[in-house]
Order: C-alpha cells, then sequence, then structure tokens
C-alpha cells in the first residue's frame, strides 16, 4: 500500500489475495486517508510499498520466497523465525568468513545478516532452533554483548544504506529535519530521528559527521 516511490501520486493497493476480503474495508479506509492527508493515518510500515526493494524485480527469488511462503500458511509460525527461502541472495564481502567463524545468517531485503555465532567449543549448533522456551541464541547473544562492553567489537554494515551530505549546508539542512542537534564537532557520532511536518518520526539515522560540509547519514540498524 502507499504513494509508489517512483511515481508521485500513483497510489498502490495490491497482492491481498484472500487477505484482501477481511482487510478490505480497512485497508481502503487507510489508502483513502493516505491519499487525503499526504500520508498514513497510522504505522502502516508493514505494508508500506517503499519496504520493497532490489530482491523483489528478481523472479527467481519471488518465485522460492512466495512457494515457501504459501507452504508455511497454517505450520508453526515460531518466535523469530527467519526466512530461509531464496538464500544466500545478497552477501557482504565477509560472507564466508563470518559464516566459518560460526556466524548464523538472518536475512533483510535479501542481505545476509550475521545474527550470532555458534561456539563449537560449547558444543552448540549453527543453526536456529526454534522454541517457544529459551533460545539457542541466548548464551551467544550474551557472549557478544559482553564482548561489546568489555572488549572490542567490529560491526561489518555493508547491508546498511548510506547517504552523504556534501554541502555548506548540510548542517542547517538536517537540524531542520532532525530531532537531535548536529552542530556537532568532525568526528562526532549523532544518534537521531527524521521528523515529518507533523512531527511524527519517519526514520532513526547515526550520522557522523567527516568534515564542516561533509555529514554520513547511516540508518540505525534495529538492534
Amino acid at each position: 500500500m502507499g504513494e509508489a516511490p517512483e511515481l508521485k501520486n500513483f497510489y498502490v493497493r495490491a497482492g491481498f489475495n484472500a487477505y484482501g476480503i477481511a482487510a478490505g474495508g480497512g485497508a481502503g479506509m487507510a489508502l483513502a486517508e493516505w491519499v487525503a492527508n499526504a500520508g498514513p493515518p497510522y504505522d502502516l510500515w508493514a505494508v508500506d510499498i517503499r519496504r520493497f526493494g532490489r530482491p523483489h524485480f528478481d523472479t527467481d527469488w519471488v518465485r522460492a520466497r512466495t512457494y515457501k511462503a504459501y507452504g508455511k500458511h497454517y505450520t508453526m509460525a515460531w518466535p523469530a523465525e527467519e526466512h530461509d527461502s531464496g538464500c544466500p541472495c545478497r552477501k557482504s564481502p565477509l560472507y564466508e568468513k563470518l559464516k566459518a567463524d560460526g556466524a548464523v545468517f538472518g536475512e533483510k531485503l535479501g542481505w545476509e545478516r550475521p545474527n550470532l555465532y555458534a561456539d563449537p567449543d560449547a558444543a552448540e549448533q549453527q543453526r536456529d532452533i526454534y522454541t517457544f522456551e529459551r533460545p539457542n541464541w541466548h548464551a551467544a547473544v550474551g557472549r557478544e554483548h559482553r564482548a561489546a562492553r568489555e572488549a572490542a567489537v567490529l560491526f561489518d554494515q555493508t547491508f546498511l544504506g548510506k547517504f552523504v551530505l556534501k554541502k555548506p549546508d548540510a548542517e542547517a539542512a538536517l537540524n531542520w529535519i532532525a530531532a537531535n542537534d548536529m552542530s556537532k564537532p568532525v568526528g562526532s557520532l549523532v544518534y537521531t530521528q527524521m521528523l515529518n511536518d507533523q512531527g511524527g518520526i519517519e526514520c532513526d539515522l547515526t550520522c557522523v559527521r567527516m568534515a564542516e560540509t561533509n555529514i554520513i547519514l547511516l540508518p540505525a540498524p534495529a538492534l
């Protein structure tokens, strides 16, 4: 649903299948308000057309994901269950290295992202084991948190979008749309939200002040 990112004032409500029978009235109301008010009436990101990306132009990837989705329609839905259809699709240059080090990957918009690192010395399996009890990633994630607090860690951010502002008014432009103060010294990191005309949050970012007229914007991962 929503305004097509490639064509202004072209609104879409598609792909509902049988779900459209149950959701048709509410979805129609939401889209009508979206058109009238130039924005959704509430958080509709789960069905927002802008969440689709490059993998959705890949027929093989879409076919594999669709077949698997229909096959799982009535299966058990586990907490934090990851898609495995169409994987791996998009890999960072460190993918094989991380995999050899015990990485168990999840997938976001086709990108393979390490969710945890299994420890073979502790007889941990290098895969997700789904359960409604304590998951098998609990101990591994605990180790990573301790390493981040007590030692040093390196994050592969290949999968994150990166935008660079290189203008004399870059700071003023960000201060206009960001909730935080961008007037920081060179070398600073600033976490902030970007706001819309109603003061609502559009996204959150980590901003890196590289120079007086150069600021890099990194969409903040949901960690």
